[in-house]
């Protein structure tokens, strides 16, 4: 018989609470539950045929009143207590020893407590209830804070970078204190333990930048090889590639850079993925389509080397349901004639432009698989907690929804255009952050567009990052 925990909970969020064991208890740590609603105000975990021995989780989110559902009442008390973990649960793998505690109980008690007589635990930290904050980015659909100038959530609006812990997947933190916590009671109960892994991702948002562009514009991007990048093999590069172009031959532009980014990929032993536009009119946009023959040609190329094609929604997409659905169908049927056949879609959003609870849900209505757009493009990091897939759920219909969250780790520009990081910083940051997500046993997923590779230098970077961080 499998050994199987019963989760018992308050009656209240009942939605909400089966979610967040799911996501920690299930697809975390691979521990089979089941939850049950009970009068009472702890959560608490018994092993089946084990009466005598228990975990006891403090209740905090989920402990507010309906009527404090999704307000600033709800939120973490900040400024946020950290408390040093590693005294109370020193069988925990963390990170760093001391871990932001967004919910839980009076600082004047162990994080702790263990009854002498039974061995059962009573740990005073809301796991449940602090990984549902962070996933389903909770604090964005109570938060009115103001949006970039794309409309984006502003990640030093995020409670992560004010209280310091952006850098951090705090829920993967978490779900390995509770693990620990819960063999200290029940040694012999399996609980998952992953290795970590690397997903290369590129958005398409400019296949070419020589072909198809006036005079003027190439002359202007010229100006600024020469001057600002200081790359003249660039500039010359560009200028053959628009001359190679108005004969009817565009495999020559500086941004083909396809098959390099997919011999890098197979070097490591990886399959990478392709994000590809199906529309849009926005200035953002691409400038191409899929029924151009190039880019026909590139999609069966990518597919034919055992590669992902994937979906890019247009700049005002991610609120938009109905241009979800006609973007990805455009896509799905252009690789249908192009015999291209894939298990899952996914993909990410332009510009990361993701919107709570909308842009989730016009994915999964859309019928897409997975989504990777959950990220700052300002700051690297960790947005939704975790270097994990997950589940996602609707705040607003408080269901969970058939579509996975892969979040993004780390892009090129967040590096370059934002925090204007030189190589060895760049190399710096990403290494850090891939030695978190494997030690959580998470996915370091990092996104490099096509056209930031058109250098020596910078194709030598992105070789370096992926040897580096694979």
């Amino acid at each position: 018989m499998v050994a199987q925990l019963e989760v018992r909970v308050p009656r209240t969020h009942a939605a909400e609470r089966e979610y967040a064991a799911r996501v920690v208890l299930g697809e975390f740590l691979g521990i089979d539950h089941v939850v049950t609603h009970a009068e009472g105000d702890d959560v608490v975990l018994r092993l089946r045929g084990d009466g005598e021995r228990r975990v006891v989780v403090a209740d905090g989110l989920f402990a507010h009143r309906e009527d404090e559902w999704l307000t600033p009442p709800s939120l973490p008390r900040e400024p946020i207590m950290y408390r040093d973990v590693g005294l109370d649960v020193p069988e925990a793998h963390l990170v760093e020893p001391r871990l932001p505690i967004l919910y839980g109980r009076e600082e004047s008690r162990p994080l702790v407590e263990v009854e002498s007589r039974s061995g059962s635990r009573a740990l005073h930290l809301d796991v449940f209830g602090a990984a549902f904050f962070a996933l389903t980015r909770y604090e964005e659909a109570v938060d009115g804070a103001t949006r970039d100038e794309h409309g984006r959530f502003r990640a030093r609006s995020s409670l992560a970078y004010r209280a310091g812990f952006l850098d951090r997947a705090v829920v993967d933190e978490y779900a390995e204190v509770l693990r620990a916590v819960i063999e200290c009671v029940w040694p012999r109960l399996p609980a998952a333990r992953r290795k970590g892994d690397l997903w290369l991702t590129h958005d398409v948002d400019l296949p070419l930048v020589a072909a198809g562009r006036p005079w003027w514009q190439v002359g202007r991007s010229l100006g600024a090889d020469l001057v600002n990048r200081r790359t003249p093999r660039l500039a010359w590069r560009r200028i053959a590639g628009w001359a190679r172009a108005r004969r009817g031959d565009l495999d020559g532009d500086p941004a083909n850079t396809f098959d390099f980014l997919m011999d890098v990929a197979e070097g490591a032993g990886l399959r990478a993925s392709f994000n590809f536009l199906a529309g849009g009119t926005a200035k953002a946009d691409g400038s191409y389509r899929l029924s151009d023959p190039w880019i026909r040609r590139l999609l069966q190329r990518i597919a034919a080397r055992g590669h992902e094609v994937g979906f890019h929604g247009s700049y005002d997409a991610f609120e938009d349901p109905h241009l979800v659905a006609e973007e990805f169908q455009h896509l799905r049927a252009t690789a249908e004639t192009l015999g291209i056949a894939q298990p899952a879609w996914g993909g990410r959003q332009h510009f990361l432009r993701w919107s709570n609870p909308w842009t989730w849900r016009a994915w999964s209505d859309a019928g897409l698989q997975y989504d990777s757009s959950l990220s700052y493009a300002e700051l690297p990091g960790f947005r939704a907690g975790t270097s994990r897939a997950y589940p996602v759920f609707d705040l607003d219909r408080r269901r969970v929804l058939p579509l996975f969250e892969r979040p993004l780790t780390f892009m090129d520009a967040s590096a370059t255009r934002y925090l204007h990081l030189n190589r060895e910083e760049s190399l710096g940051l990403a290494r850090r952050l891939a030695q978190t997500c494997k030690a959580a046993g998470g996915t370091f997923v990092l996104l490099w567009h096509n056209d930031a590779v058109m250098t020596e230098s910078s194709r030598k970077l992105y070789r370096d990052l992926v040897g580096e961080v694979v």
